[in-house]
């Protein structure tokens, strides 16, 4: 198996899986709670913290599109996505001083990025991988860009077919990326066990011959265990502030306190 540096780690077999906590976007704009997030999980020990670069609002249409998402206590929630998306994005300047924290800290960071900008940015900021979301995993621009940074990369499948993971990867590899890990996404809750597919870890593995890594949408952590069970090289599960009680994501990810 290929192996996968990540910044001061190597994942493969015969090594520990790595733990991922995601701060997202859980903290809506607030870098002031964004930096106590950080501090809090760098005081907790955390190595690489999982990040995105959402600075741009027209990555989303501004159409009629509605987001359905659950509160923390099982309800429903939906939401313009254009508007959800609006109240998320953050100049790249506050982004610059966020992560700056962590490698102040000592933090390492993984990035998803969505444009050739916040790829960029991510790069010079000195990410240890960049990250495709899933939703762009057809995106055939976005990840012939960001595999020619000679930066190590992250594909997110999502709700793909193994074809459409294959020609993302194929097409990442084509464009000169070396360093590739495949990121097992289950379908968020309140998906049942049986449709977390979580064999695809195994069935990653042995098509590609890649890690594989879990990004965790169970409401709980029973499915970090099974995906360590099943060869995981990573766990990539959201992390919220506590005083927060509805949000997008955030009946898959875990509290912490602000």
């Amino acid at each position: 198996m290929k192996s996968f540096i990540l910044g001061k780690h190597l994942l493969n077999d015969g090594e520990p899986p790595l733990f991922l906590p995601e701060i997202g976007t859980f903290f809506n704009k607030d870098i002031i709670l964004a930096k106590e997030m950080i501090i809090k999980l760098g005081n907790a020990g955390v190595h690489v913290i999982k990040g995105e670069v959402l600075h741009d609002v027209d990555i989303a249409l501004n159409d009629d599109l509605q987001e359905v998402y659950y509160a923390n206590d099982g309800s429903k929630v939906t939401e313009k996505y254009r508007e959800l998306i609006e109240r998320k994005v953050v100049p790249i300047s506050e982004y610059e001083t966020l992560y700056g924290l962590c490698k102040n800290m000592g933090m390492e960071f993984i990035l998803s990025v969505y444009d050739k900008e916040g790829a960029e940015f991510a790069k010079d900021m000195g990410a240890c991988a960049l990250k495709i979301a899933s939703s762009n995993i057809v995106h055939q621009p976005l990840i012939e860009y960001v595999s020619k940074l000679s930066t190590p990369l992250v594909i997110d499948t999502g709700k793909s077919t193994l074809e459409e993971v294959a020609r993302a990867v194929q097409w990442a590899e084509d464009a000169g990326a070396i360093d590739i890990m495949i990121q097992h996404s289950p379908e968020a809750y309140p998906a049942s066990i049986e449709n977390h597919n979580m064999k695809m870890i195994r069935t990653f593995r042995k098509v590609f011959d890649r890690p594989v890594g879990l990004s965790d949408h169970y409401h709980g952590e029973e499915m970090l265990y099974v995906a360590i069970a099943l060869g995981a090289h990573s766990l990539e599960k959201g992390v919220y502030p506590d005083t927060v009680n509805s949000e997008q994501d955030i009946n898959h990810a875990m509290p912490i306190s602000k």
